[in-house]
């Protein structure tokens, strides 16, 4: 490289320069499971990537598998992780095993009967044990009877007919300044809005302590608006009131017609609001939704605990903010593993009659 003054020609010697190019990492996952991020992640040397795998109902993690390059897993066997390359191209594969405890078990959130004598119910098919959702299910994973008699079912994913609807609720009490925890988290966010897609809806809802919720915004599939409501997120609250947050992101679920969830992070106790938890379960159930825990850096189980197992959702924790954006994918991949089972009733006249299916 040779630099020179624009108005004489004479080469300047005087300084040196550096080209920089950046490293790859290429995210695998067997079909046992999922990772985020997936597929090419750039980087620089030296620099920590933050990975999450999750397994498919029926398996379990096994571990991060180095197979391509040099790099360094800080925790091979945990599902959240960092590695940091050290040659300029690496490929890491996220493996899983199978889990014979795995009990499977049919939730129905919605009944259609609109177009009798067909039936539709939406259904979720998730393992009583870890909440995890078994995915690529066909008809013949489901069997159908009408008062005894077996009917083959048309079943569908509802990832090729509609999108989700999801609340992210953020603790944004004075504590989430620490560690840096409050700009990580917005970083989170921001990736989940822009990894939604054409029919997916998002609200973002925040709690300060005492009865304080503010709707950032309101349920919206605006990528623009999503984003300058994360911008405002701000740590201002002087407490912590999880389940008024949690009560208020429920609230934002009314009426939508995809499939609906509020995730909820907090870095504390709930130490203040009026709410309940029974109060939080109630609501949810009643609007048809799951809440989703996420307890960041901290041990910490009520009530994040409570309100997530009693309305069909998860309790996950995080050591880090900068993990959330792979547990927010991870739990949008779980609702978006639901199902669309159809069939037709052998009663075509609508008389009032019962049946057992």
């Amino acid at each position: 490289w040779a630099f020179q003054d624009s108005s004489s020609g004479i080469p300047n010697k005087s300084f040196n320069a550096w080209i920089s190019t950046p490293y790859v990492l290429n995210v695998l996952s067997a079909k046992e499971g999922s990772a985020y991020p997936s597929g090419t992640v750039y980087t620089a040397p030296g620099n920590k990537t933050f990975l999450t795998a999750w397994p498919h109902g029926g398996y379990k993690f096994k571990s991060w598998v180095n197979t391509e390059g040099d790099m360094t897993i800080d925790a091979p066997k945990d599902p959240h992780t960092t590695v940091t390359l050290t040659d300029s191209v690496c490929s890491v594969k996220a493996t899983f095993t199978n889990d014979e405890s795995a009990e499977p078990v049919l939730n129905i959130s919605k009944l259609e009967v609109g177009n009798y004598p067909e039936i539709c119910a939406q259904v979720s098919v998730t393992d009583k044990n870890s909440g995890y959702t078994f995915y690529g299910l066909t008809s013949d994973d489901f069997t159908l009877t009408q008062d005894g008699t077996p009917i083959k079912p048309e079943v569908t994913s509802i990832e090729n007919v509609t999108g989700v609807s999801v609340v992210i609720v953020v603790d944004e009490s004075g504590s989430m300044k620490v560690n840096d925890r409050m700009e990580k988290a917005k970083a989170s966010i921001r990736s989940f809005v822009n990894d939604m897609g054409p029919r997916d809806r998002t609200s973002i809802v925040g709690f300060r302590g005492d009865d304080s919720t503010v709707v950032h915004q309101s349920m919206t599939s605006d990528k623009s608006l999503l984003t300058g409501a994360v911008d405002r997120l701000a740590p201002i609250g002087d407490w912590t009131n999880i389940l008024t947050g949690a009560y208020a992101g429920v609230e934002q679920t009314l009426n939508e017609t995809n499939p609906t969830a509020v995730i909820i992070f907090s870095d504390g106790d709930n130490n203040s609001g009026n709410k309940s938890v029974k109060d939080v379960v109630n609501y949810a159930n009643t609007a048809k939704t799951s809440i989703y825990s996420i307890g960041l850096e901290t041990d910490s189980k009520y009530p994040l605990k409570d309100i997530a197992l009693n309305t069909g959702g998860t309790l996950t924790f995080a050591s880090d903010a900068s993990e959330l954006a792979g547990i927010y994918a991870a739990i949008r991949n779980s609702i978006m593993s639901q199902y669309m089972v159809c069939y037709q009733t052998p009663d075509t006249v609508q008389n009032g009659e019962t049946h057992t299916v």
